[in-house]
């Protein structure tokens, strides 16, 4: 979810960038293998069967006459007379009609099956995704939290908690929800970062450490959890959590093997050497880090690497501030 930059790089790095759709186990499955429960007519209905081949993959159909719209209409009357079309059915159309962006007339079928049946988790899940790109958070909030009142074990869901409490700076609803989807699945390494990334802007240092040194468990050469883990060691203002030796050893090994042109690695080598004593190197790690910067146009880590440099400059340390 990560923007392309000059630093590392992780599916999901720092924190979730956006929402995403819940997904649902289609309850059109049987229908359209032709094995309804309910009245036959509609299975070989061919006006109905073109409805469902068109909303499923309207690049590949025949059927150049058809709309989304006519296709839902079509749909409807199917349900009309089908008895095994549902309301969980007109869910399934409408997470189909999600994956292909079709966002507002999903909105509108999840809005209908869930006024026949609120109790379906899937559709209050990505309706709560559609609200929340709409900006209409609070109701977003307010559908997805119904959603894991039905079912508690939505994980999409939790993240999707996460992320939009994350971005409100709520982190203690952030990080619960992060901790409950990682508790349904424990290996998930990118979310487990996130959290980790999470606990360290809330200033839960030793939380943080421990979820970093999870990760590196699970995968050692994790690149954007080493980077994270060493500018802890080398500039948490908190002195119990510095190490700057296991920072140096830990960043001269990054950049000798891919990060020699990374500002932004270099930039925590610098922080290293400095917590270290080594204010020359920093000096100079820094100064090429500011240059490469400069080259690719990175204005904030300009900025930033400007601001480190007045500090090795004067022989101090660089210290991040509590929360980031």
């Amino acid at each position: 979810m990560s923007r392309p930059d000059a630093g590392p790089r992780s599916s999901h790095s720092k924190a979730e960038r956006s929402v995403s759709p819940v997904g649902a186990p289609s309850s059109l499955a049987p229908y359209l293998r032709g094995e309804s429960r309910g009245c036959p007519l509609s299975v070989h209905t061919p006006g109905t069967r073109r409805a469902l081949d068109f909303i499923a993959d309207p690049d590949r159909t025949e059927e150049t006459q058809l709309t989304t719209t006519g296709a839902i209409s079509e749909f409807r009357e199917a349900m009309r007379i089908d008895p095994f079309l549902t309301d969980s059915s007109l869910a399934s159309i409408g997470q189909t009609l999600l994956r292909q962006n079709k966002q507002a007339e999903a909105e509108t079928l999840f809005r209908e099956a869930l006024s026949a049946n609120p109790a379906l988790p899937h559709a209050r899940g990505n309706l709560g995704a559609i609200l929340y790109k709409q900006g209409k958070h609070d109701e977003a909030i307010r559908h997805l939290q119904m959603a894991l009142q039905i079912d508690p074990n939505l994980i999409l869901v939790h993240v999707n908690l996460a992320t939009i409490f994350a971005k409100q700076d709520n982190f203690p609803e952030a990080i619960r929800h992060y901790r409950e989807f990682l508790r349904i699945k424990p290996d998930d390494l990118p979310r487990r970062y996130s959290l980790a990334s999470l606990l360290l802007r809330a200033g839960q240092i030793r939380e943080s450490v421990d979820e970093h040194r999870q990760v590196l468990a699970q995968q050692g050469g994790h690149l954007p959890t080493l980077v994270s883990l060493a500018r802890i060691f080398a500039a948490c203002g908190d002195p119990k959590f510095r190490d700057g030796n296991e920072a140096v050893c830990i960043m001269e090994r990054l950049c000798s093997r891919a990060g020699a042109e990374n500002p932004q690695l270099l930039s925590v080598l610098a922080m290293a050497y400095a917590e270290t004593g080594q204010f020359d190197k920093a000096v100079t790690t820094a100064e090429k880090a500011l240059s490469l910067a400069k080259v690719n146009v990175l204005g904030k880590l300009v900025s930033q690497l400007q601001r480190e440099l007045s500090f090795y400059r004067q022989t101090k340390p660089y210290r991040d501030p509590g929360k980031r």
